[in-house]
């Protein structure tokens, strides 16, 4: 079967699966963001820590925080394939994602089973 001749059911399947990758990788990265940010605070606010320990958080935190986001930040949208979010787009409430730069789909719209 060719990629031009989709059965549209199966097409809205696909969708929906792609907008819960892409939830999930959401979420992910704001976990990284929340572990992250705990650790900084940690790192910071705790004056009985040993400075090696504080270091290491402190390297830790962008590290964290980058390996968690990156799935995100590279999904491609699952309609158009074209690169769906910026690295602006961690700044924003996660519940509330821009769509898509190319085609203007979104991963917080509905998609109907039929």
């Amino acid at each position: 079967m060719s990629d031009t001749i989709r059965d549209p059911a199966q097409e809205r399947r696909r969708l929906r699966a792609a907008q819960e990758s892409m939830k999930q990788k959401r979420n992910l990265a704001a976990g990284g963001f929340v572990v992250a940010s705990g650790c900084l605070y940690l790192s910071v606010g705790m004056p009985g820590l040993p400075d090696t320990v504080c270091w290491v958080m402190r390297i830790a935190a962008p590290v964290i925080f980058g390996v968690s986001a990156l799935p995100f930040l590279r999904s491609p949208c699952p309609q158009c394939k074209q690169p769906y979010h910026a690295l602006a787009s961690l700044l924003r409430n996660p519940e509330h994602t821009l769509p898509c730069k190319s085609c203007g789909f979104q991963i917080d719209k509905h998609v109907s089973m039929y």
